[in-house]
């Protein structure tokens, strides 16, 4: 699992994650922590971090690459766009090539 798969997966058995300095709480009812669940968490935790600091705007957006230029706009590009450009510039990839 991954850590926007474990935050999906938190919330929707009902858990709420919020960032208390370096640490994570996860508010919600505890019966429901698994031991494997816990294990998750506390190994997705820097990944988590990262998540949940990263601006709302990336976070609230479709983006699957974004790039905040110097003068405050932004440049997102959707995971659909990237796989086309991906699939456009591979015929110049010579195929025996292995990536």
């Amino acid at each position: 699992m991954n850590a926007i798969g474990l935050l999906e997966k938190l919330k929707s058995i009902g858990f709420d994650i919020a960032i208390d300095g370096e640490d994570l709480k996860v508010i919600g009812q505890n019966s429901k922590l698994t031991p494997d669940l816990l294990s998750e968490i506390r190994h997705l935790k820097p990944q988590v971090l990262a998540i949940l600091r990263a601006p709302s705007s990336l976070r609230k957006s479709n983006a699957y690459r974004a790039y905040d230029y110097p003068d405050g706009s932004r440049f997102e590009l959707s995971k659909e766009d990237f796989d086309e450009i991906v699939s456009f510039f591979s015929i110049f990839i010579d195929p025996d090539i292995q990536t």
